[in-house]
């Protein structure tokens, strides 16, 4: 097993996790929630980047079930009539069996309004917290158990963005994030080899999946999850040699990243 670090950059698991899937499920709106942006409309459902419709941080409206959905967003403090659950539940369901498209998908349910940012962080918080127990089931697979942590938060976040393993609620949705190679690095202390997977072994798609931000995004989890057992970003021999080990395994690989440009403004 790893050693975990619990050196919190705000204060604590879930300030450093939420702050992590803010930024990264869509800035604009932690912007606008401390003062220092306008852009609001995703407290609306919108056209997200990958074409689905979501809500608040990411929240996706397609690959959620409607009783799911709307669950959810009554646990944020939002209330419906039994009219407007049968237009959420009838929406969601064409939307979901591709009989409606995205745009008439967010127009028909432009009535859901979280009206404020704290509204969307408690949204985020709970699907985040639903994510986390199917992210310990699958650590529990491997006989690992992983404790509030940095790393745990990074993980976190890639189980928030594209689920675990083995999860296709829909046609055509990803597999999940959690991979095998993830799971076995962790299983046997391999930090390296989970810091090389997380960075450059679960964006999917051709081209290391730039666009969007992917690429960008494994690059912040990655860099909290963090390639050293130290805090001090100080390696020993023993991680040294674990790392050297790495590079040359995968040398290739995380060339042509540099290659192709990828340049990435870490998490900070």
């Amino acid at each position: 097993m790893i050693t975990t670090s619990t050196v919190w950059q705000f204060g604590s698991y879930e300030n450093d996790r939420d702050r992590l899937l803010k930024i990264s499920e869509y800035r604009p709106l932690y912007l606008y929630g401390i003062g220092q942006g306008s852009d609001s409309s995703a407290l609306r459902p919108k056209i997200g980047s990958d074409g689905h419709v979501v809500i608040g941080y990411g929240f996706d409206l397609f690959v959620n079930s409607p009783t799911y959905v709307i669950t959810r967003l009554q646990g944020a403090g939002l209330s419906f009539t039994p009219e407007q659950i049968t237009t959420i539940t009838n929406t969601l369901n064409a939307y979901q069996a591709g009989t409606k498209n995205s745009t008439d998908t967010a127009s028909d349910l432009n009535f859901i309004n979280l009206g404020t940012e704290p509204v969307a962080a408690l949204l985020l918080s709970a699907v985040a917290n639903d994510k986390e127990a199917k992210l310990d089931n699958r650590l529990a697979l491997y006989g690992i158990s992983l404790p509030e942590s940095r790393e745990r938060a990074a993980l976190a976040s890639m189980a928030y963005n594209g689920g675990t393993w083995g999860q296709n609620p829909l046609p055509g949705e990803p597999q999940g994030l959690i991979g095998p190679m993830l799971m076995t690095a962790l299983s046997e202390g391999n930090r390296a080899e989970a810091w090389y997977q997380i960075r450059y072994q679960s964006n999917g798609g051709t081209n290391f999946n730039i666009k969007n931000g992917i690429a960008t995004r494994r690059a912040y989890e990655a860099s909290l999850f963090g390639l050293y057992e130290s805090d001090s970003n100080t390696p020993t021999i023993d991680e040294s040699l674990g790392i050297y080990a790495m590079f040359t395994r995968h040398r290739e690989v995380i060339l042509d990243y540099v290659i192709i440009g990828v340049r990435v403004k870490l998490f900070e």
